[in-house]
């Protein structure tokens, strides 16, 4: 009877630890079971009210791991940008950003999220400090590269979006749109001669691209050299004729070409040449008829902005250049 009741002693230790290890067992599952399920709701709801909703109890509630509740803010971010509530999302990016618990792919993304929220509020130097954050994490990404030069340009400064635009060229000399970029932002930065220099340079690397041509004619402008910018388009004409791929866009490629050289004749004061150039952009794209004609009925030269009669929208466009109309302005 001792032993017997020895044995029974010694092994309620064992039966003991058991126990708590099947109730241990028992609360973790139940935990995860309750976490999946509100996590379920929170994903998903029917509609983003009942998304903000079920989000905010599931992070409220204390069973549940810190990735489900990061989860769970990444979906009420969802619901709030859905009901147009960037503010709310905001501050949840926020928490989600400052938790450090997301790789550099990851926290790129949600800063971008971010950037796009401040630029709803119209808080456009701090959407530009996340655009930046973003380039820091992939400083020779172009497609980045091309949002925060394109964001300097419109709510910046030209000496980043300059500096930025050298930088895409180290990258890929034969970027277009960071050659365009530099151009234009040295001339904006009153350093037209350099522009020109750096267009003249793209020409010589590559003589038979049109675009290079088109960049040192704004540059010409730009300078005042309205016979270079003249010379130099009508060679990007001629090169972009002969080396037409894909003609949808090229076609709108080579109507603007046409028009800028119009401006530039427009400049001069070549009236009948501007008529020409006007001729062939809407030769190279006929929906740039209608714009014309609509321009031409705000500045009262033709009865309606809606001109099929080739006649009188010539005998509209030529009063309006022997007046000197503001045709080409904005």
């Amino acid at each position: 009877m001792r032993e017997k009741y020895l044995n029974t002693e010694r092994s309620f230790p064992k039966n003991l630890f058991v126990i708590f290890l099947i109730i241990f067992i028992a609360i973790t599952l139940y935990s995860k079971m309750v976490s999946a399920n509100t996590l379920r709701d929170c994903t998903f709801a029917f509609d983003e009210i009942e998304i903000i909703e079920n989000c905010t109890a599931v992070i409220e509630s204390e069973a549940l791991s810190e990735e489900d509740r990061l989860r769970a803010y990444e979906e009420r971010v969802r619901g709030y940008e859905r009901n147009d509530q960037p503010e709310e999302a905001i501050g949840d990016l926020t928490y989600l950003i400052d938790s450090g618990s997301f790789d550099e792919r990851d926290l790129r993304d949600l800063l971008g999220q971010r950037s796009r929220m401040f630029v709803e509020l119209g808080e456009f130097e701090s959407a530009l400090a996340d655009l930046e954050s973003v380039l820091a994490i992939m400083p020779d990404d172009i497609g980045t590269m091309s949002r925060v030069v394109d964001f300097h340009r419109l709510h910046g400064s030209d000496e980043r979006a300059l500096e930025l635009a050298l930088a895409m060229r180290d990258v890929n000399p034969r970027e277009d749109f960071a050659n365009r970029v530099a151009v234009e932002s040295l001339i904006d930065l009153g350093r037209a001669e350099e522009a020109y220099d750096l267009s003249t340079d793209l020409i010589e690397g590559q003589p038979d691209d049109y675009f290079n041509y088109s960049l040192r004619a704004h540059s010409a402008v730009a300078l005042g050299r309205l016979s270079d910018a003249v010379a130099d388009l009508e060679a990007a004409i001629e090169l972009a004729e002969t080396s037409r791929s894909a003609a949808e866009f090229m076609d709108r490629e080579i109507a603007g070409l046409w028009r800028r050289l119009a401006q530039v004749h427009f400049e001069i004061g070549d009236m009948d040449l501007v008529v020409d150039g006007i001729d062939k952009e809407i030769e190279s794209d006929q929906t740039r008829q209608d714009r014309y004609a609509s321009r031409l009925h705000r500045l009262g030269y033709l009865p309606s902005p809606f001109i099929d009669d080739m006649v009188v929208f010539r005998e509209g466009l030529t009063r309006c250049l022997a007046e000197s109309c503001a045709l080409f302005d904005r």
